[in-house]
C-alpha cells in the first residue's frame, strides 16, 4: 500500500505555500500473519489508510536522495531541482505491524477449498459489505481508536458550534 504526494514551494504576492504537483495511490492484496495463521487482505484504492507519513524536503538546487530518484523514475515523475519540493509518502512496509478492521469473507479459489487447515484459501479480509467499514493502520488498535475518538469529538463540537451559530443567525433574522 502506498499513498504519495509531491508539492512545490510557491512564492507569490499572497505569501508562500505548498502547491501539489503530483499524487498517486497504489494498493495490492497482501497477507497478514500472526501465531494463529495467515489471511489475505484485499484493500481498495479508496479504503481508509491510517499510515505514518515519510516527508522529505529538498531545497532549490539540492539533489533528492536515491530513494526519491528511483521512485520518480519508476512512476514517470519529472524531477525539477530548480524548485523547492516536498515528497510525502505513506506506505505499509513488509513485516510491519499492522491493524486491519474489515469483514472476513469466504472465498473460493478455482472452485476448491482444500481443507479446514487451509484458512488462507477459505477467507480474506476486505471492506465489510453491510457497514462499508475498512481500516488499515500501522498503529495498534488502542492508539487508532483514541485518534478516531478525538477526531469524532472535534467534529461533534464543531458541528454543534456551527449549528448553534446558524440557529442564532436565523432567529436574529426572523425575530
Amino acid at each position: 500500500l502506498a499513498n504519495w504526494e509531491i508539492h512545490e514551494y510557491d512564492y507569490d504576492d499572497d505569501g508562500s505555500n505548498w502547491d501539489q504537483v503530483e499524487s498517486g495511490r497504489e494498493c495490492v492484496n497482501f497477507y497478514l500473519e500472526d501465531d494463529t495463521g495467515k489471511i489475505e487482505v484485499e484493500p481498495k484504492t479508496d479504503s481508509n489508510w491510517e499510515l505514518k507519513d515519510n516527508v522529505q524536503i529538498f531545497d532549490r538546487g539540492e539533489e533528492p536522495n536515491e530513494d526519491v530518484k528511483e521512485f520518480c523514475k519508476e512512476n514517470g515523475v519529472k524531477l525539477d531541482p530548480s524548485e523547492k519540493r516536498r515528497y510525502k509518502m505513506s506506505c505499509l512496509e513488509p513485516d510491519e505491524n499492522v491493524y486491519v478492521f474489515g469483514g472476513n469473507l469466504d472465498k473460493n479459489i478455482n472452485g476448491n477449498i482444500k481443507n479446514n487447515s487451509d484458512t488462507i484459501l477459505r477467507t480474506k479480509i476486505k471492506e465489510d459489505p453491510s457497514s462499508g467499514y475498512f481500516i488499515i493502520s500501522d498503529k495498534n488498535e488502542q492508539n487508532l481508536s483514541s485518534d478516531l475518538i478525538r477526531r469524532a469529538i472535534f467534529l461533534l463540537i464543531f458541528g454543534l458550534a456551527f449549528s448553534t451559530g446558524g440557529l442564532g443567525l436565523l432567529l436574529n433574522i426572523y425575530i
